[in-house]
C-alpha cells in the first residue's frame, strides 16, 4: 500500500514538476522566435535574382550576374532572353524523358499497374 502510494506520489510530482522543467529546457522565448521567423522571411522574400528553368532542376550556390545590371546591348539582352526560352521546351523534353524512364523502371519492377 505504501509503495503504491510512493509510487503515485513520485509519478504525479514528475507529471507535474519534471514536464514543466523538461520543456523549460527546450522552449525558446517569444524574442528568440520572432527572430527565427523573421530570419525564414527574409530567407523566402530574397528568392532567387532571376526566373531560370535550369535552376530549379539543380541546387545552384551562386547565382549568375543579373542581367539588367550588366554592359549588355539590347540586342545581346535580346539573344540571352531569347535562348532561356527556348531552352524552357528542351528541359520539359528531358523532364518528359525521364518521367517515362522512370515509368518503365517501376513497371519492369512492379509489373504494370493494373488501375491505369
Amino acid at each position: 500500500m505504501f509503495k503504491s502510494i510512493l509510487f503515485a506520489v513520485v509519478c504525479s510530482s514528475l507529471l507535474f514538476c519534471g514536464c514543466s522543467a523538461f520543456r523549460e529546457l527546450f522552449d525558446e522565448s517569444p524574442k528568440e522566435h520572432s527572430a527565427k521567423v523573421e530570419r525564414r522571411k527574409r530567407k523566402s522574400e530574397k528568392g532567387h535574382r532571376f526566373q531560370d528553368p535550369m535552376h530549379d532542376m539543380f541546387k545552384v550556390k551562386n547565382d549568375a550576374p543579373i542581367l539588367p545590371g550588366s554592359n549588355l546591348s539590347s540586342y545581346e539582352r535580346e539573344v540571352i532572353d531569347a535562348h532561356r526560352r527556348s531552352s524552357v521546351s528542351d528541359i520539359e523534353s528531358i523532364k518528359r524523358e525521364g518521367e517515362r524512364a522512370r515509368k518503365a523502371r517501376q513497371e519492369w519492377v512492379f509489373g504494370k499497374n493494373p488501375f491505369d
